[in-house]
């Protein structure tokens, strides 16, 4: 696109206190991509603050802030045509998702999806005010949807209008002043010591024992468990090489750079990991300690912990509930 000059015009407006007003042109793209311009209007200062050629110095201040300056200048113009679905879809979610593990990015879309954009998809993005925005989150909330649920609906939108904020696709950020609500606390259910040890007895087979084990004492993420492999157990601790979903392995990856660090394993848990390492069909250091091949038919089940083993031997509160879901582990 042609960079085109161009000085402005300054005019008065107000009839009590006079204002000089900026007009000028921008130039973009609309959707089909052909260039398109607007008139575009800005308030510069009281007429007692500035004399007109100041306010036409600083017109021109303003115009190559918005048209050539350094910033960042949005594609397309936030008129009523550019909806919040299309900004969604066309800028946030490409902009942001090389940052997102597969996991997240499989159910973040969804909830993008299924509360954001089915709410404001083709409300203009221009339109979208604080008001609306905190009367859709009390919304969710008084309808009993989940903390969690209401939160990461609370923290997208707050991300979208920033983002067009900083793109420049908004001139103020409609979600900066939005506030969480208050949600009602869902209970997560807990499996008592006698229903843990009740499971452990009645485990027959070494590799879901060990599985169990690891999944309850040492509280690894079920996505770090699938990623072990047997160079990640030095005999005191399972160190994270990687991180598995949805049958694939994903090699040095892991959700926080904290994750990097060793999981300590109480001792009680050691002779039931050797002893797996012992029989299982590949102990060498590359391969995973739970093989796809070793993992049945691969359903879902999920185990609700509310305690681990302490290191003295005995049986101790968790800091919280964990879930442990073991599912299909990953190919090589």
């Amino acid at each position: 696109m042609a960079m085109k000059y161009q000085k402005g015009t300054v005019y008065l407006r107000g009839e009590k206190v006079k204002i000089w007003y900026g007009k000028f042109l921008m130039y973009g793209k609309d959707q089909e991509g052909k260039e398109v311009r607007k008139h575009r209007n800005v308030a510069i200062c009281k007429k007692t603050e500035a004399p007109k050629w100041k306010a036409e110095q600083m017109l021109r201040e303003i115009i190559l802030s918005e048209t050539k300056g350094g910033g960042i200048k949005p594609a397309l113009f936030p008129d009523n045509t550019l909806t919040f679905r299309w900004f969604v879809q066309q800028r946030y979610i490409p902009m942001r998702q090389g940052s997102w593990s597969p996991a997240y990015k499989k159910t973040n879309t969804y909830q993008l999806d299924h509360y954001l954009v089915s709410a404001f998809g083709d409300f203009p993005l221009s339109r979208l005010d604080t008001f609306e925005i905190q009367i859709w989150l009390n919304g969710l909330a008084e309808k009993g949807y989940s903390e969690a649920v209401v939160r990461q609906c609370f923290s997208n939108i707050r991300a979208i209008t920033k983002l067009a904020k900083k793109q420049k696709y908004l001139s103020e950020d409609p979600g900066e002043d939005v506030k969480m609500p208050q949600t009602k606390s869902a209970e997560k259910p807990v499996m008592s010591r006698e229903q843990i040890l009740s499971l452990i007895g009645a485990i027959a087979d070494l590799h879901d024992l060990c599985l169990l084990y690891i999944g309850i004492f040492c509280g690894p993420r079920s996505s770090e468990v699938f990623g072990f492999q047997w160079a990640s157990w030095n005999g005191e601790s399972l160190l994270p090489l990687g991180t598995a979903y949805e049958g694939k392995l994903y090699p040095g990856r892991t959700k926080t750079k904290q994750s990097k660090a060793p999981i300590s394993v109480p001792e009680q848990v050691r002779p039931v990991i050797e002893a797996w390492k012992a029989i299982c069909p590949d102990p060498s250091p590359e391969a995973l300690m739970f093989p796809p091949s070793d993992v049945g038919n691969g359903r879902d089940r999920r185990f609700h912990v509310g305690e681990r083993i302490s290191s003295s031997g005995g049986y101790g509160p968790s800091l919280g509930s964990s879930v442990f879901p073991i599912a299909s582990s990953p190919s090589r």
